[in-house]
């Protein structure tokens, strides 16, 4: 089989800058994602196991991209071992510094659709999330590691007009006057969530936490991947952005289970030791940041 696309060539190429000299069948190799301003994700067989090759061209390529590529290298080599979730084992990784932005990863199989999710397994990964924050609330992070940007007065006007075209235009005899309106409400409340939010406990976000990014190994475990968006911020929104996803992909008679996932992001951060009790009003008050984080998640992307 010939190298369609200079496909092999470009993995062959990838794998010398890594320093290996593994030769690769041409009937291997996969791409699994690529063609946005020069990134592009690769899957072949490594030393008889499954890998990935996640290449980012640093010349000439998108600057935002690139930035988030030379992060989740940082976050391989500095911050996956301290981290109490299971993630991709680094094989080999390049920054970038002269040149593409390269990681080496050891593959697991994507996580089925949302649509087929068991309630238990939503709960499962909410109260690993829950773990998870709580844990790294107290880990000294390096300084490379970014605030979540806040979401500005610009932003929320466009969000607001968005509803209006929509409930006027494609959305129309869809979006009822009723939640056009309480769209505006929750929009307006963003500025005052974020001010809440940055006032309390910050930790490491995935930043951009969805079923999509989520593998699991033979025995059930589950493996947190694609770690680009990394950054400090409330663990709401990383919770929020997950329910919020699964439910954009669902049917209504497969919806993922918000009280139960609410739940077990609670019963999460209690494992991991947070000093806070218990609380109808603690909960209620999850429930009210994930529910206004839906309504303005495309802010945050």
């Amino acid at each position: 089989m010939g190298d369609s696309g200079g496909i092999v060539t470009t993995v062959q190429d990838a794998l010398h800058r890594l320093g290996r000299t593994d030769v690769i069948e041409a009937e291997c190799v996969r791409v699994l994602a690529g063609g946005m301003s020069g990134s592009a994700v690769y899957a072949f067989v490594l030393d008889g196991k499954p890998v990935v090759v996640k290449r980012t061209v640093q010349a000439g390529g998108n600057a935002g991209l690139v930035q988030r590529a030379q992060r989740e290298v940082r976050f391989y080599r500095e911050l996956a071992r301290i981290v109490p979730v299971r993630v991709p084992r680094l094989l080999g990784s390049t920054p970038g510094d002269a040149g593409d932005v390269l990681l080496l990863l050891e593959a697991s199989e994507p996580a089925p659709p949302p649509s087929i999710w068991p309630d238990a397994d939503y709960a499962g990964v909410a109260r690993d999330l829950g773990r998870f924050h709580t844990a790294m609330r107290s880990v000294a992070l390096p300084s490379w590691v970014p605030a979540a940007p806040a979401t500005s007065a610009e932003q929320c006007r466009a969000a607001t007009d968005a509803w209006r075209s929509f409930a006027s235009g494609a959305g129309r005899g869809i979006v009822p006057d009723s939640l056009l309106r309480h769209m505006e409400r929750t929009i307006a409340q963003v500025p005052e969530r974020d001010a809440r939010l940055d006032s309390g406990a910050l930790t490491l976000c995935h930043g951009d936490f969805h079923t999509g990014n989520l593998l699991r190994r033979p025995d059930g475990t589950w493996v947190w991947a694609d770690w680009q968006e990394v950054r400090i911020g409330a663990g709401v929104d990383d919770l929020a952005f997950f329910w919020q996803r699964a439910f954009a992909a669902t049917e209504a008679d497969a919806e993922p289970p918000f009280d139960a996932i609410v739940e077990a992001y609670w019963a999460g951060v209690n494992d991991a030791g947070d000093p806070g009790t218990r609380s109808e009003e603690h909960t209620s008050e999850l429930q009210s940041l994930v529910k206004i984080s839906y309504a303005v998640f495309c802010l945050k992307k």
